[in-house]
């Protein structure tokens, strides 16, 4: 899991280095959002052609991406032609063997918020964390919000993956 924030007992270079690094990543994230406008402005509409796609998931889990990590990823999907709704980071693809084929600049930066518990230093989705503070209201103070930037890559991209079999038409 890769973490995007700064702490105050690194150097200063290590600091700037790793705001620079998260500045790129958001630069990125605002580029897709940018042509997402860019083609409203032009009459075409996105996710019109949206029946035509699955929604964008986890390749690993399953897990379906929401919110603007949806947006941004059925977007580069249709602009790009991709045929597969999933999507792995990195490090999924290394663990899983799997390689990467002409993906130099494929990459799409998403982002997860959830609340992470100091005391057992795991993270949860605010839908685990509501639960959580329903049943234990006192355990509120410790959790924290953290959010996280992700590099994920479509399965088109990626040699080894078992195929799809629900593929867009």
């Amino acid at each position: 899991m890769h973490k995007q924030h700064l702490t105050e007992n690194k150097p200063l270079f290590f600091q700037k280095k790793k705001l620079a690094e998260h500045n790129k990543k958001i630069d990125n994230i605002n580029r897709e959002i940018f042509n997402c406008f860019k083609s409203l402005e032009e009459g075409k509409i996105p996710w019109e052609k949206m029946w035509q796609t699955s929604i964008p998931e986890n390749g690993i889990t399953g897990k379906k991406y929401k919110g603007i990590n949806n947006l941004i990823l059925s977007y580069v999907a249709l602009q790009r032609g991709y045929k597969d709704a999933r999507w792995c980071t990195y490090i999924q693809i290394k663990k899983n063997k799997w390689k990467l084929k002409d993906a130099k600049g494929q990459g799409v930066c998403i982002e997860y918020v959830g609340m992470k518990n100091k005391k057992d230093n795991k993270l949860y989705s605010f839908e685990e964390y509501k639960k959580i503070i329903n049943d234990f209201p006192e355990k509120e103070n410790e959790f924290s919000i953290r959010r996280y930037n992700y590099i994920v890559f479509n399965a088109d991209l990626i040699e080894g993956i078992e195929k799809n079999n629900d593929v867009i038409k």
